[in-house]
């Protein structure tokens, strides 16, 4: 694997990881933070992607482990994972710009992952993580069913307390919603909150849902609106997951915040849609900081 032999010849006691379509955006503070970090502690970066969503063109930053200490490898053919870290913490002010998700990209290595994901398949046919993979790859050529087929393999193999398994149960449940299945998201949501999650990324996506069931169910509208609410609120009280990576940025911070100040906008009120709205650009400024 490139990444590992790339590693092997730093022989540095951190290596930052970036890819062909990534550049740093700020790292001024790694070097202090690597001088004080603890024991084959890993730092992890914010990502920042642009991409479209529902037609409409925004940035997403996700939090991943991307400066590794010396004797950490990298594991799995393709989207691979670090392993042999300790423990890991946001590494200061390190930040990355990543263009890959731009359409031209996107098109140009359209089936390439894709095949190698399915090679490694066919070595591993019960690997939950590499169906979640394919799942992500069918989604991001919006092949709905196909995605909604690999999620549907990869959650009954994904035990739940898996570090990808909130962003399954998010990437499952819009799938589900964008195919109109949405009985059966709705059934997939109430397993979750059954489950107890305490992952703000599901419990954000799951407040999404109940949005959509408050439209098409409007006799059961209050019902759905105040569910929506109280995971928003879930989403705020538990925090950004600082336990997991490869989370949506925002979904335990200002994402609910904004939620919940648009709820309060359309249900006419004013004071507690200002309230949300300060407390969302509070907590936009403190993530941007």
């Amino acid at each position: 694997m490139a990444r590992n032999a790339a590693l092997a010849a730093a022989g540095t006691e951190y290596s930052l990881i970036l890819d062909a379509d990534e550049w740093i955006v700020s790292a001024s503070g790694i070097r202090d933070w690597a001088a004080t970090a603890g024991h084959m502690m890993a730092g992890a970066a914010r990502v920042t992607s642009p991409t479209c969503s529902d037609g409409h063109k925004i940035d997403t930053s996700i939090v991943q482990i991307r400066l590794l200490p010396k004797g950490c490898t990298y594991v799995g053919a393709i989207h691979e994972m670090p392993a042999g870290y300790a423990g890991w913490e946001v590494a200061a002010d390190l930040a990355i710009g990543h263009d890959g998700y731009e359409p031209e990209h996107v098109l140009r290595k359209r089936g390439r992952n894709l095949s190698l994901l399915e090679t490694q398949l066919a070595r591993q046919p019960d690997d939950a993580y590499l169906r979640f993979q394919i799942g992500r790859e069918y989604q991001i050529r919006q092949e709905w069913h196909r995605a909604a087929e690999q999620y549907a393999l990869a959650r009954l193999g994904a035990a739940r307390g898996t570090r990808w398994h909130p962003e399954l149960i998010a990437r499952s449940l819009y799938v589900l919603s964008k195919l109109g299945r949405q009985p059966e998201a709705i059934e997939l949501a109430q397993l979750e909150l059954r489950s107890g999650t305490d992952a703000a990324e599901a419990l954000s996506a799951i407040g999404n849902l109940c949005l959509d069931a408050a439209v098409s169910r409007p006799q059961a509208a209050g019902h759905w609106i105040a569910l929506a609410r109280t995971c928003w609120q879930t989403c705020l009280r538990l925090g950004e997951d600082q336990r997991r990576y490869d989370t949506t940025e925002g979904v335990g911070s200002y994402l609910a915040a904004h939620n919940l100040a648009q709820l309060s906008a359309a249900a006419g009120d004013t004071r507690e849609a200002l309230r949300w709205s300060q407390l969302e650009a509070g907590l936009r400024a403190g993530t941007q900081a």
